[in-house]
């Protein structure tokens, strides 16, 4: 949507869908932790991805990339209403949250920031220092990397360039 005329869309659109229902949008925050190396068009641009491959295109869409805390974050408001066919949008609970976190996740991963790891029970998610360690955030571009790369050499350039580390070789690299 256009910025200064989206509320306007979303309305044309909404009017043109069954009436069910009293929700007129969805808003989604999208929090990167205070010491991720994410710029705020950076964040946008994964906010941007995200609403792209999870959206398909289907719903409008507005995103506001915040500066305002300790943190960056990012809002995501779509239409409740599909422009395609004039359906409402279904949010169908633990399935629905779970593909939403998988493609933050992994657009997360993918420019090299944190994800909150996963726990069991109704809230879903540990916030605060309960991010996921380094270990495994290496270990999880690491698996990222290798699946996209086709030689031992595109892998180093890759974790150098696109990620920022630093590798050291010791021994016999064949």
């Amino acid at each position: 949507c256009c910025v200064e005329f989206a509320d306007l869309e979303m309305q044309a659109t909404a009017s043109k869908g069954s009436g069910q229902g009293n929700r007129v949008a969805y808003h989604f925050y999208q929090s990167f932790a205070k010491d991720d190396p994410v710029t705020p068009e950076l964040a946008h641009s994964i906010a941007e991805e995200f609403a792209t491959k999870y959206l398909k295109g289907k719903y409008e869409y507005i995103i506001a990339t915040h500066i305002d805390k300790d943190h960056i974050h990012n809002h995501i408001i779509f239409n409740s209403v599909n422009m395609e066919n004039f359906k409402k949008y279904r949010y169908s609970g633990d399935a629905e949250r779970d593909k939403i976190r998988t493609i933050s996740d992994k657009l997360c991963l993918e420019n090299g920031l944190s994800v909150i790891e996963s726990t069991t029970g109704r809230r879903g998610w540990k916030r605060g220092d309960n991010l996921v360690p380094e270990k495994q955030k290496l270990m999880n571009i690491i698996d990222l990397v290798v699946n996209k790369v086709s030689s031992f050499e595109e892998f180093l350039t890759v974790m150098e360039l696109e990620y920022h580390y630093d590798i050291k070789s010791r021994g016999n690299m064949k």
